[in-house]
């Protein structure tokens, strides 16, 4: 089962099970907007040990960036912290976290 989360701001906690490869897509379209129309031509996925970003592209106009996370030896029960840095061709750079908290058969 593939779920997708859309994280558009804030720290949000998000349960996966820790057999799961699961795919989180970092929305920066309203901030690119607020910031004058610009997009994304860069980003920089980092996750904690115990999780492995398995792929990670920039989508939908250069506004989103989808994340697949697996988590071969992330322990049930913890969280961990993934973060997402954008850069922009307008020399922008800006970056958002989410917490994915591992579970057992969610």
């Amino acid at each position: 089962m593939t779920d997708t989360y859309i994280v558009s701001g804030g720290k949000n906690t998000i349960k996966k099970d820790k057999q799961a490869i699961l795919d989180y897509t970092f929305n920066w379209t309203d901030w690119l907007v607020l910031a004058g129309a610009d997009t994304i031509s860069t980003h920089t996925i980092t996750v904690e040990t115990g999780l492995v970003k398995v792929a990670s592209n920039i989508i939908d106009a250069n506004r989103r960036v989808q994340a697949f996370i697996s988590s071969p030896s992330g322990e049930a029960g913890k969280t961990y912290k993934v973060t997402c840095q954008i850069v922009t061709p307008g020399g922008r750079t800006e970056e958002r976290v989410i917490y994915i908290k591992l579970v057992e058969d969610r």
